[in-house]
């Protein structure tokens, strides 16, 4: 088992990008257009032409949204995984049986049972001080 200290938490975080707002929004858009090659190309100020006879203009009153779940273990990334709509507790939910845990379990298996992920894996959520203590 791999324990990570903050020095190596912070070194992870700069060497995706962390700080980088710029590299980091491009490299997600660079995913979501390799996961879904037949959608229309994405950006921060979406404005759609139209030619019609009033030569009519629409801009997009609030833009697109890119939800996208990735993990990191001892010796994988796990994803990215893309979320459509909004996020809440049923979409979350979903990701993580549909996603997340056949993706775990693929990684690493539970030697007494196969479909199941083995029990040296820690789920976290975020980097709270109680997953710590």
């Amino acid at each position: 088992m791999v324990y990570l200290t903050e020095i190596h938490k912070i070194t992870i975080l700069q060497m995706i990008g962390y700080g980088d707002r710029t590299r980091m929004q491009a490299e997600v858009v660079r995913l979501f257009e390799i996961k879904y090659p037949e959608s229309p190309p994405i950006s921060q100020g979406t404005v759609i032409e139209r030619k019609s006879s009033l030569d009519e203009r629409t801009t997009q009153a609030k833009p697109e949204k890119v939800n996208v779940w990735a993990g990191i273990s001892g010796e994988n990334i796990i994803g990215p995984f893309f979320i459509d709509g909004n996020l809440n507790g049923e979409t979350y939910l979903a990701l993580l049986q549909n996603n997340v845990v056949p993706t775990m379990t693929n990684l690493y298996p539970a030697e007494g049972n196969p479909q199941l992920p083995g029990n040296a894996i820690w789920f976290q959520q975020d980097s709270s001080p109680a997953h710590y203590e």
